[in-house]
């Protein structure tokens, strides 16, 4: 366990001294035409989806709702850079998880590297994750950075290997079951050294 705490205060450590400030804004996506919508690929999952008050509504709460969301846009990783995202849901209804995170890319921008190396949408680079409900909507931040050889996923902090070259944004909603998820908003900042 103490060994999992110093590796946490290594992490939290290496942010802070990448953090500048001011930060500089770089995209969000937000949910209030059909085309917002169509921006997200469904990766797995048959969950109803809909724009419903200008968010989208994944899931009725009967059999699986699951929705496995990646967005279209491709970020480059850069050294020195953290990269802040921010995500605002609500799940009102719904025992199953809800997952905040990032799919890595390789240098070809289209191959896959999850956190087991492999080139698979699946087990990818998760910051957050709850089974809890949210009745109002809730804004979750990760930190995302480049680490080095090794994959380290902390609560709120996600390190990428060195071969992930790109990431782009990813949200599961009603993992494996039923549930309404409402998802206002995914953001990205850049912060540069």
């Amino acid at each position: 366990m103490s060994n999992l705490i110093e590796k946490i205060d290594d992490a939290i450590a290496r942010l802070a001294q990448l953090i500048p400030n001011p930060y500089k804004y770089l995209n969000i996506h937000k949910f209030f035409t059909q085309q917002d919508i169509d921006d997200w690929q469904i990766y797995e999952g048959d969950g109803e989806h809909k724009l419903e008050q200008g968010a989208l509504k994944i899931g009725d709460n009967s059999d699986n709702d699951k929705l496995w969301l990646i967005h279209k846009t491709l970020y480059p990783l850069q050294d020195n850079t953290v990269y802040c995202i921010k995500v605002r849901f609500k799940k009102p209804v719904g025992d199953y998880r809800t997952y905040v995170g990032v799919a890595g890319l390789a240098e070809d921008k289209t191959s896959f590297i999850n956190n087991r190396g492999e080139n698979y949408y699946g087990s990818q680079h998760y910051g957050w994750w709850s089974n809890d409900t949210y009745d109002d909507y809730e804004e979750i931040t990760c930190f995302v950075c480049k680490r080095g050889t090794d994959v380290a996923h902390y609560r709120g902090i996600i390190m990428l290997p060195e071969n992930v070259h790109y990431f782009r944004p990813l949200f599961i909603a009603n993992y494996s079951g039923s549930g309404i998820t409402y998802l206002e908003s995914y953001q990205v900042e850049i912060i540069q050294n």
